[in-house]
C-alpha cells in the first residue's frame, strides 16, 4: 500500500505523480518546482512547462525562451528562434510571431507588433509602444515611421519629421507646394520660397529675385559694411564706382551692347539700392534682439522674414518686378551672346 499522494505503478512499485517529485531525506512526493524557485535537481522542476535547474533555481531550459506569467510556461522570446504561431511566442512580452524579413514568406520570428496605428518596439525585455512625436528616441524603432511618418534625429535624439516635411498635429506630412491650400507657412516649401497667404501658397518673388540677385552681384553686397563704415549710401558708391571707369571706357573700345550691359549693370545696382536702402530701415525700426534666433545663419533666410515685416516693401518690389525681371533677362542675354570680360567686377 503506497503513501499519499503515491500511486502503485503496473510495476508494482510507489510512485509519486505527474507534478511531484520523490524527496530522499523524507521518503514523500513534493509539488515540483516553479519558476524561480530553489532546487538540486532537474526532476524537482516543472520540466513540463520547459523549466530545468540551473545554478540552484529552476529556469527556462535554453536562452531561447523565457517565463511568460500569463501562459505560465516558457516560451520564445524576441528574435531568438523559428516560429509557426503566436502561440510560441512570450505573449507576457507582447510578442506575436512574424516575418523576420518581409521578403521572406517562410522565416518567422517571435517579434513587435509593426503596423499603422499599433506600432511598438523591443526595449531589451518586451514590446513596448513606439513613441510620439518629439519624443526621446535611440533608433528609428523607437518611432511611429507608419503612423506619425517620423524617424529618430541622430542629433536631437527624438522623432522629428523627415526633411521637407512638417508636423500637421497628428503626423508628418510632406510640404506643399505652389498653389496647394495651407493655414501656414511652415507647410510651405522653403526650397522654393514659398509662403501661405491663409488659402493659398504665393511665391514670395521679392526673395527668389533678391536671393538670385545676391549669387550674380556677390561683389557688390560685399561692400555693404564698407559703405557703413564710410557712411555712404549704395548710389553715392555706385556713382563714384562709375565715375571711375569712365576714363576706362574713354580709353577702350566697346560695342554699343557692351555699353549697354555695363548701363543695365549700373541700372541693377540702383535699383539694389532702392530695397537696401528699404531693408536697413526695417532692420532698424522692426529687428530687435527678440525676433526670431538664427536668421543671420544664411542670408536668404534672413530676407524671407522680412515680407512679415513691411508690407511697403511687398508691394512696392511687385510693382516692380516685371521691369526688374526683363532687365535680368536682358543682361544674361547680353552676357551669354558676347561673353563680355568686363574688367570690373559688378558681379
Amino acid at each position: 500500500m503506497c503513501l499519499s499522494p503515491m500511486f502503485c505503478s503496473i510495476k508494482f512499485d510507489c510512485r509519486c505523480p505527474g507534478y511531484f517529485y520523490f524527496e530522499n531525506t523524507t521518503s514523500s512526493c513534493n509539488n515540483k518546482l516553479m519558476v524561480n524557485a530553489n532546487c538540486n535537481k532537474d526532476h524537482q522542476c516543472r520540466q513540463d512547462l520547459g523549466l530545468t535547474c540551473k545554478n540552484g533555481r529552476c529556469l527556462c531550459s535554453s536562452l531561447k525562451y523565457t517565463w511568460s506569467s500569463r501562459s505560465l510556461t516558457c516560451k520564445l522570446t524576441y528574435q531568438k528562434s523559428i516560429c509557426t504561431a503566436d502561440s510560441d511566442c512570450n505573449n507576457s512580452e507582447n510578442l506575436v510571431c512574424q516575418l523576420e524579413n518581409p521578403d521572406s514568406q517562410f522565416y518567422r520570428t517571435c517579434g513587435c507588433i509593426k503596423e499603422e496605428n499599433n506600432e511598438n518596439y523591443w526595449d531589451r525585455s518586451k514590446c513596448v509602444q513606439s513613441k510620439t512625436y518629439r519624443s526621446d528616441c535611440l533608433s528609428n524603432d523607437h518611432c511611429k515611421i507608419l503612423t506619425e511618418n517620423t524617424f529618430c534625429s541622430v542629433h536631437l535624439n527624438k522623432c522629428e519629421c523627415p526633411n521637407l516635411h512638417y508636423w500637421n498635429g497628428y503626423k508628418c506630412m510632406p510640404k506643399k507646394t505652389y498653389l496647394d491650400t495651407c493655414l501656414d507657412s511652415y507647410e510651405c516649401k522653403e526650397s522654393q520660397l514659398l509662403f501661405c497667404n491663409g488659402t493659398k501658397y504665393i511665391m514670395d518673388k521679392f526673395l527668389y529675385l533678391f536671393c538670385f540677385l545676391a549669387e550674380i552681384s556677390v561683389p557688390i553686397l560685399s561692400q555693404m559694411l564698407v559703405m557703413q563704415r564710410h557712411q555712404l549710401t549704395f548710389v553715392e558708391y555706385m556713382r563714384s564706382r562709375h565715375h571711375s571707369l569712365n576714363s576706362h571706357i574713354a580709353n577702350t573700345f566697346y560695342t554699343k551692347e557692351q555699353l549697354d550691359v555695363i548701363e543695365l549693370a549700373i541700372y541693377i545696382a540702383n535699383f539694389i539700392n532702392k530695397t537696401i536702402t528699404i531693408f536697413y530701415e526695417i532692420l532698424l525700426v522692426h529687428l530687435t534682439p527678440e525676433s526670431p534666433s538664427g536668421l543671420s545663419d544664411h542670408f536668404c533666410p534672413f530676407l524671407r522674414l522680412l515680407k512679415y515685416y513691411s508690407t511697403d516693401l511687398f508691394l512696392w518690389f511687385y510693382q516692380n518686378i516685371r521691369e526688374f525681371t526683363k532687365i535680368l533677362v536682358n543682361l544674361r542675354e547680353f552676357r551669354k551672346n558676347l561673353q563680355l570680360q568686363l574688367q570690373f567686377q559688378l558681379w
